[in-house]
């Protein structure tokens, strides 16, 4: 931005300089359709600059943003695992496993639940995540 900057302010030097000139001599050294022609350019470069601003603006909070749903992912992924962990040290203490089994996920027969386990544990962390968030507020 810097070499814009610097142009900008040798254009509106140069138009100073027309307009003192003028004052002085009563002839210009640019027509006044040009510094016109100029002065719109200059404007538009204005507006595109503080349009650039703006867009940085909504970037910096889409950023965030999108920092704060990975944290919440990181921490729903964390939950998951704890409790995975949780079955697998309950799997290995209760002495009726399937009992246990039916009591926690209401599964009565043997098989292969993977979806269904995984889809109660990310009812929980959700319901978890809602509390931290509720928290946070």
């Amino acid at each position: 931005m810097k070499k814009e900057e610097e142009a900008i302010k040798k254009i509106n030097s140069l138009i100073k300089t027309n307009k003192d000139f003028f004052e002085n001599q009563g002839n210009m050294l640019i027509d006044k359709r040009d510094i016109q022609t100029i002065e719109t350019v200059l404007n538009i470069l204005k507006e595109k600059n503080t349009e650039i601003e703006k867009l940085k603006k909504d970037f910096k909070i889409v950023d965030e943003e999108c920092n704060r749903l990975e944290r919440k992912e990181a921490e729903q992924d964390k939950m998951i695992d704890e409790m995975t962990i949780k079955i697998n040290e309950a799997y290995f203490k209760e002495n009726d496993f399937w009992l246990w089994f039916e009591r926690i996920f209401g599964i009565k027969s043997e098989g292969n639940y993977t979806e269904e386990i995984k889809q109660y544990f990310e009812k929980i962390s959700k319901e978890e995540i809602k509390k931290i968030d509720y928290r946070n507020k």
